[in-house]
């Protein structure tokens, strides 16, 4: 509110990107400055959110509090990624998550639809090979480095496996040495790049075959600043997200730069996420259900 009145921005006449222009970009130190002092001021009432925080490899790490209907909704808007590049009811999950992440079966899962099995990352890379081996899922979900290290570890001991239907690569950025690695070992033509924060799950992604990113427009605003003077469509990364309320993300920089491509007036693809502007590797959501 300080800030849309320190702009002298009426919310109410916020009618398209162009108007959310007129706001200041917020960052990342004072999205954590701001809800550390409104949980401060009333914990007891944030106790029972959805919490989560980011690695803060870099610095502070921002943790944030989410109702669990937005929990939901961020669940949701990953599995908008599944299902539109092909995942089923009964498909069979195996997810890599931190250790901190993983939350119990839901009710679905325990009449044995949309089947998940969880084994940390922080398990050793033979361990997690072991596990796809014995669960063969459909579905592989897990970040970048710890899915190229099973994949090396694969090829380099001459494992059989069965590929599946689908892996979904977040986190990181996917470079060309490590879709080679992944291509490889897991399949070319079942291979989905997620992109999201932690923040605010998934934000775009490229399936099967896909050139560009596609935007979960009816729920996220990407827009660039800072753009790049030899370049006016790649630079930092900012998003608008239109459905978290109890802490607004309203142009929150990600500290991503990315190449954008209008393509249908103001609804860009993403062509190309370059990397972590900072450094830190804390671009994916890891919020597979």
């Amino acid at each position: 509110r300080d800030l849309f009145a320190q702009a002298g921005v009426d919310p109410a006449r916020v009618h398209g990107v162009a108007d959310l222009k007129a706001l200041p970009v917020v960052s990342r130190q004072m999205y954590r400055e701001f809800t550390d002092a409104v949980v401060r001021r009333d914990p007891e009432r944030y106790a029972s959110y959805y919490q989560d925080a980011t690695s803060g490899s870099s610095g502070m790490p921002v943790r944030f509090y989410r109702t669990w209907d937005e929990r939901a909704y961020m669940i949701a808007k990953f599995l908008r990624v599944l299902f539109a590049c092909g995942y089923r009811f009964s498909d069979t999950t195996l997810w890599i998550p931190a250790p901190n992440s993983a939350g119990p079966a839901s009710w679905l899962q325990r009449l044995g639809i949309m089947p998940r099995h969880v084994i940390p990352f922080s398990e050793p890379t033979e361990k997690l090979v072991e596990a796809y081996v014995r669960i063969r899922p459909d579905i592989l979900y897990a970040n970048k480095s710890h899915l190229v290290q099973m994949a090396l570890h694969v090829r380099e001991r001459g494992i059989e496996i069965r590929r599946p239907r689908l892996y979904v690569s977040a986190g990181e950025v996917l470079d060309g040495v490590s879709a080679q690695v992944l291509h490889s070992v897991f399949g070319r033509d079942n291979l989905v790049d997620a992109y999201g924060a932690l923040e605010c799950s998934s934000i775009a992604f490229r399936g099967p075959g896909a050139g560009c990113f596609r935007v979960n427009h009816d729920t996220d605003i990407v827009e660039i600043v800072d753009p790049d003077p030899a370049h006016a469509n790649i630079g930092a990364c900012v998003i608008t997200d239109l459905h978290i309320h109890s802490f607004p993300l309203i142009r929150y920089r990600l500290g991503d730069r990315l190449e954008l491509e209008d393509r249908r007036g103001d609804l860009p693809v993403i062509r190309r996420v370059i990397g972590r502007q900072d450094g830190r590797g804390e671009g994916g959501g890891d919020v597979v259900p």
